[in-house]
C-alpha cells in the first residue's frame, strides 16, 4: 500500500482504502498497484484478460 499511496496521493486524500481504490477504478486508469506489476502491460500481452473487463491482478 505504500508505494500506491506514495505515487498516487489523491488517493491517500479522498479517503478510499488504496486497494479498493486500485481493484476498481484504479487499475481502469492505469495505474500500478506497486513497481514489479504493469497492469496496462499484462492487458497488452494477455487479450482474454482485457476483453473480460478483468483486474489483471486478479487474473
Amino acid at each position: 500500500m505504500g508505494f500506491y499511496l506514495k505515487n498516487y496521493p489523491n488517493v491517500k486524500h479522498s479517503g478510499m482504502d488504496p486497494i479498493l481504490h486500485y481493484m476498481y477504478p484504479g487499475f481502469k486508469e492505469g495505474k500500478k498497484p506497486s513497481p514489479t506489476f504493469d497492469g496496462d502491460y499484462y492487458l497488452k500481452r494477455y487479450k482474454d484478460v482485457k476483453k473480460s473487463n478483468l483486474n489483471p491482478l486478479v487474473h
